[in-house]
């Protein structure tokens, strides 16, 4: 998947180019394409879009595109050119969105503080499936290894976050309570 800025995206020519590109060494690794969403609509993607994808705006279980950025901002991935920085930011903001749908779907709960994920494997076995659907059907998340442990590391890195949360809180609370006479 390509993030590119709003305008890129628009450049039919471009747009094309990068298809045929991608799509002969897709083919030349062995890659599997699927048609759950038109090759051409998951492989450029402008930022905008990506945006409203990390953030979960739109999103629904079986909503191709907007899941599919989803997927592809929470699992492993490797940058190979263009901005580190941007891509660290749609990351940042897709983790906290799955741990939002997920924490959702457990408990009709919005955060992880008042979702009850009791470790990362209960964090990771929900992201891949509800009990009735999964891959595709679901979140689309592949039940492989790699993707179980990145899972596990935004589940860490939420629940790390939340417990550092806390403590801020339980301080301020502290402080309040000394200052009040």
């Amino acid at each position: 998947m390509v993030f590119v800025p709003d305008q890129v995206a628009e450049d039919a020519e471009l747009r094309e180019t990068l298809k045929a590109g991608f799509l002969s060494i897709m083919i030349e690794a062995g890659v599997l394409v699927d048609a759950e969403v038109p090759f051409d609509r998951k492989l450029v993607v402008s930022s905008s879009f990506a945006l409203k994808a990390a953030e979960g705006n739109g999103i629904k279980i079986v909503d191709g595109s907007i899941r599919l950025i989803l997927n592809v901002l929470t699992t492993p991935s490797r940058v190979i050119s263009g901005s580190a920085a941007m891509l660290s930011e749609l990351v940042a903001k897709a983790e906290d969105t799955l741990v939002r749908i997920l924490a959702q779907v457990n408990r009709g709960e919005a955060s992880l503080e008042e979702a009850t994920f009791p470790n990362a494997q209960t964090f990771v076995r929900l992201a891949m499936s509800d009990g009735e659907r999964s891959g595709e059907d679901y979140l689309g998340y592949k039940d492989r290894a790699t993707v179980a442990l990145r899972l596990s590391d935004i589940f860490l890195d939420a629940r790390k976050k939340s417990l550092e949360q806390q403590e801020r809180i339980t301080k301020l609370l502290c402080l309040l309570i000394v200052a009040t006479p």
